[in-house]
């Protein structure tokens, strides 16, 4: 188990990158709002913290020293990185207009405080039912319509506009409403840590053990109900089945999301839990990518439901928080700075787990569902996520399911990616060499696909991880008759043989019985009189 395991690190080890640790909330990070919660309020946005200046000048109101600050110091660091430098003055000015002046003032000093062409502030008999007070009641309506939530910064924004109208004479009823709906905008923190003590029956690290299962909502009606990342952020993305030997010579368990190309960038985003979720297993391993840290989060949405991301780069504060009241599981051969972390704590949706990108630029979600099986021709191959693992986007509501196919270019049934393509008794599917198994990432080069093309499944790939001959992919369009580029459904124990080439490279194949064939490798095109020679034996 402890070598099945360590092996796993390796398997979800995949692209690189370093780059400056940054601060992240377990609930929202400062100038970063949840994927699929409201846009606006965002601290680190430029655009955001003039509109709230301009709309607190314009109604000619007044904001206490804790408010005055934050706002300064948001303007200083904007400053500081060269953002809005022909604006900030201005906004300056407003912001000093803003601030309650000490007692003693005079109104006519706090008027000078404006800029040329200020009018002056008005008393708190007049009237808030103006286009200030209207426009915060349609912000907050809209938010409460689209049932969306918001950060902690937007948040704590919103109400103290709401005290200030309020202060100021606003109707107190409305107001009373409307701190209504803002209470529903909150990210919640994450449930109390209830860390198993059951997790010594898992039947693996990644599965909940019958005492923690049976602690699990039932799955009937539940799905993934918010985005894992700001979509603003994504470039690309795609299903599951990607073919990429020699580490993805099988079609892959999981699918990619990309917010950057890889060495194009080295920034990081916010990781969310894609909704309310308990965390099973905490992976972290120093060393394994160009990145200093890759990390592994598995989650459960429900009793039959287990959710993963892979290459986080950060884990939160608040995830730290946890993961510092437990000790790490005992496997730390070939890598001391590895470390997995089991636990059994729920956190919300929205919550930030982590944050993603740095060199590699891009990170996996994946989806077991206990509920239904992948027949390979030989499960014993097989790790148990393997025997389970379906494609993420299916779990996603109708809107949000729609909006990561119009990243995928396949538009047919399978348009979300087949991950098992075995056909037993053809040659069709995957193929391994001596006692290889799909579940340890070292036997990457001893495994060998005869695949559908997962992008365009008119095309067909022989898959060749290594042995045989260096990594490689071997596509071509097939035929369903003779036996050059013969389609691999068709190919039988039959004691013909058959060449498969894309004009450079060919490998010749020969069933010898229904889960074992023989492959040679070469260079060149076919000429439908090969014969494998000097041959490598693989089985089902």
């Amino acid at each position: 188990m402890r070598l099945a395991w360590l092996v796993f690190l390796l398997l979800v080890a995949g692209c690189q990158g370093q780059v400056e640790k940054a601060k992240i909330d377990l609930q929202d990070s400062p100038g970063q709002s949840p994927p699929d919660f409201g846009s606006e309020g965002q601290s680190g946005d430029f655009a955001e913290t003039r509109r709230v200046i301009n709309v607190l000048y314009n109604d000619k109101l007044k904001i206490g020293d804790d408010r005055y600050e934050a706002l300064k110091a948001q303007l200083d660091s904007y400053e500081k990185e060269g953002i809005g430098k022909a604006e900030i003055p201005e906004l300056r000015t407003k912001l000093e207009a803003l601030k309650v002046q000490p007692a003693g003032s005079s109104q006519d000093e706090q008027q000078n405080a404006r800029p040329s062409g200020g009018s002056a502030t008005k008393s708190s008999s007049t009237s808030h039912e103006g286009q200030g007070f209207e426009a915060l009641v349609n912000e907050i309506n809209e938010i409460f319509q689209s049932q969306k939530l918001v950060g902690p910064d937007h948040l704590a924004r919103m109400n103290a506009d709401l005290d200030s109208f309020e202060a100021q004479g606003a109707d107190k009823a409305r107001i009373a409403l409307l701190r209504e709906k803002v209470a529903g905008f909150n990210i919640p923190n994450p449930a109390p840590l209830n860390i198993s003590s059951n997790h010594s029956s898992r039947a693996a690290p990644e599965f909940p053990s019958e005492a923690e299962r049976s602690q699990l909502p039932d799955c009937a009606g539940l799905m993934l109900a918010g985005y894992p990342v700001d979509m603003s952020k994504v470039y690309d993305s795609g299903g599951v089945g990607g073919i990429g030997p020699p580490g993805h010579t099988f079609p892959t368990e999981h699918a990619h999301v990309h917010v950057h190309p890889t060495g194009v960038s080295t920034e990081k985003h916010d990781l969310y839990a894609p909704a309310d979720v308990y965390i099973l297993t905490v992976t972290e391993a120093k060393g394994l990518t160009q990145d200093p840290t890759d990390g592994t989060i598995y989650f459960a949405l429900c009793k039959d439901i287990i959710g993963y991301y892979n290459h986080i780069k950060e884990f939160s504060p608040g995830l730290n928080s946890i993961m510092d009241k437990v000790e790490c599981v005992d496997f730390k051969e070939g890598n001391s700075d590895s470390c997995t972390k089991y636990v059994f704590s729920k956190v919300d949706k929205g919550t930030v787990l982590g944050r993603i990108g740095g060199h590699q630029g891009n990170f996996d979600i994946g989806i077991i569902d206990l509920s239904r099986q992948n027949n390979f021709a030989n499960r014993s191959r097989y790790g148990l996520r393997s025997l389970h693992v379906q494609c993420p986007w299916n779990y996603y509501e109708e809107e949000k399911r729609q909006k990561f196919f119009s990243y995928i270019e396949r538009t047919d049934a399978n348009r979300c990616g087949v991950i098992m393509q075995d056909i037993p008794g053809t040659l069709k599917g995957n193929w391994f060499y001596g006692d290889a198994r799909a579940d340890i990432g070292t036997d990457w080069g001893r495994h060998l696909g005869f695949l559908e093309e997962p992008h365009n499944p008119g095309l067909f790939v022989v898959s060749i991880g290594g042995t045989v001959a260096s990594p490689k992919k071997i596509v071509f369009t097939p035929v369903q008759s003779g036996n050059i580029n013969r389609d691999f459904s068709q190919v039988k124990p039959d004691g013909l043989t058959y060449c498969y080439s894309d004009g450079s490279s060919k490998a010749v194949v020969r069933m010898v019985d229904s889960d074992t064939i023989r492959i040679s490798h070469a260079t060149g095109q076919c000429s439908g009189s090969e014969q494998v020679a000097d041959g490598f034996e693989y089985n089902r």
